[in-house]
């Protein structure tokens, strides 16, 4: 690390002589730039960095699947990361068979110092002994404890230990977009209620809110996993999902919220305010109704409104038209919401074999959880690919720019800097959305809605494997029938026997017993 100081001021003072024939005044922007460096440093002392040990530079090498290259500007990250946390970390990226590989290093006892894992894989090497026991190191890391919620460490926990550092995502991904315009031409606000909800349809239905004097238009449509995701919303479910009452599991897919659920999308499509293709449109086919005016309101990922006006023409098709999202119809006293994804992303653990290093290496994501560690390892180098104004916005980011220029006037390589970066901070993600309002707008909608989540999420089980599958077409076939009519409610519970003999009793039980070891629960399956 001193040789690679002493190279940089040598480089420095070569660089000074070459200017100082000319106008050496430091320019305006220049110097704002240097106060925001020195402001930023002090920054990182007050999170507990100060700018690299300055001792050994350690070497470490990082797995992770990943089809990202390195180019001259993720170089350049390299080298602030080797600056301020004096690892120099060596890639070992795949971009296929990703399980398969890593199964073949760790069998030869050749473990990276650094694993960016799913859940599943960390737990099953974990389980095997193959990492390095963090449990009484992380509490010196203020950043990590702070980046990390409460209850993902004891998700990673491995007989009551900690063997690797959880990643987080945001669980909010699921919104509702309405036609904008049709609720004002309607008179309406964004609906509260589910009766609201249903009186919304049927405008959207009947009154033809796109003036073109023909009854050719829905109240809601949809296709993917996402279709009736503001309907499960609404009565507190979801198939898959587990949920808790009175020290009861309940298991979705065969509750009496669901089926209350399906009852009300049956009553929706008879009613005829669901557009009658939903079950088998593609995306494409569902692109091209909404573009057509056809669709007053539809659920989607938080990303399909942004990317029906960028990408696909709605806007053209539609001039007056609006797409417009907000919290759902829900009653947040019953437990209502959006179905939450699991907000742990991944998890970064470190070899058993790197107790030299390891206290560099918890520095490291120390670093990289902070804000200007993780602008750098995301967007590049301050000054050169980024800054930030006088309030500590981003005010400029070479990643969004369409030229891809840095600050220095060199075109970057490759379309980001994102290499080296291993986890998220998505309360500052949104600051790259910034360029395009409606993917900001919904991303944010999307992770402020109310949530619904998953009592067993992250949780696994030999007989969820083995049964899971086939129980997931069950439902799936029976959701159709039943919404169609082609299945009476009358027999419902034929229906709940028979997903319980397919393994449903198996599952939910096994489930229950990790979840009741994990966290010292008692509860048993409700009948």
């Amino acid at each position: 690390m001193k040789k690679r100081i002493i190279c940089m001021l040598m480089t420095g003072m070569m660089i000074l002589g070459l200017t100082s024939c000319g106008d050496n005044t430091v320019l305006p922007e220049e110097e704002m730039r240097q106060n925001r460096q020195e402001e930023a440093a002090e920054e990182e002392k007050a999170e507990g960095i100060d700018g690299g040990t300055f001792g050994d530079t350690v070497t470490a090498v990082l797995f992770q699947g990943s089809p990202r290259l390195t180019t001259a500007d993720t170089e350049l990250v390299r080298d602030e990361i080797i600056k301020y946390t004096d690892v120099d970390i060596q890639l070992n990226y795949v971009s296929d068979n990703v399980e398969q590989k890593y199964g073949l290093l760790v069998a030869g006892e050749s473990i990276p110092d650094i694993n960016v894992l799913s859940y599943d894989m960390y737990r099953e090497y974990a389980s095997q002994g193959a990492y390095y026991d963090i449990t009484e190191l992380i509490g010196n890391y203020p950043n990590l404890m702070k980046y990390v919620p409460a209850e993902y460490w004891e998700r990673v926990k491995e007989d009551g230990r900690i063997y690797g550092i959880p990643t987080c995502n945001t669980e909010g991904k699921r919104i509702i977009n309405y036609r904008g315009d049709w609720l004002d031409k309607a008179g309406l606000d964004l609906p509260k209620t589910r009766e609201e909800f249903t009186e919304m349809l049927r405008l959207f239905t009947e009154n033809d809110p796109d003036g073109n004097g023909k009854k050719d238009t829905y109240g809601y449509g949809g296709e993917g996993n996402e279709k009736f995701a503001v309907f499960y919303a609404m009565y507190a479910t979801f198939p898959g999902f587990y949920h808790e009452k009175d020290g009861k599991v309940v298991i979705d897919a065969i509750s009496e919220n669901y089926k209350d659920c399906l009852m009300y999308i049956h009553d929706m499509y008879q009613a005829g305010y669901i557009d009658p293709e939903i079950f088998t449109d593609t995306s494409d086919q569902f692109t091209q109704k909404v573009n057509n005016g056809k669709i007053g309101c539809f659920s989607s990922w938080w990303s399909t409104p942004g990317t029906l006006i960028r990408d696909t023409g709605f806007h053209e098709a539609q001039p007056e038209g609006e797409l417009v999202t907000g919290i759902p119809p829900v009653d947040v006293s019953q437990g209502q919401g959006m179905q939450a994804n699991d907000g742990l992303a991944g998890v970064i653990s470190f070899s058993y074999n790197s107790e030299e290093k390891i206290e560099k290496l918890l520095g490291l994501i120390d670093w990289m959880s902070t804000d200007f560690g993780y602008r750098t390892c995301k967007y590049g180098v301050e000054g050169v690919h980024w800054t930030l104004d006088e309030k500590g916005n981003l005010d400029y980011c070479a990643t969004n720019d369409p030229n891809k220029m840095r600050l220095d006037g060199v075109k970057m390589e490759g379309n980001d800097n994102e290499t080296y970066s291993i986890l998220q901070r998505m309360d500052i993600y949104p600051e790259l959305l910034t360029n395009e309002p409606y993917f900001k707008i919904n991303f944010e909608q999307a992770a402020n809605n109310p949530l619904y989540k998953n009592l067993f999420v992250g949780l696994t089980s030999n007989e969820y494997s083995t049964y899971n599958a086939d129980l997931a077409k069950l439902c799936d076939e029976m959701r159709v029938k039943f919404i169609l009519g082609d299945e009476s409610f009358d027999n419902w519970d034929k229906y709940v026997e028979e997903y319980m003999r397919s393994g449903g009793r198996e599952v939910a039980e096994s489930l229950m017993k990790n979840y009741n070891d994990t966290y010292g629960t008692n509860f048993v399956l409700a009948e």
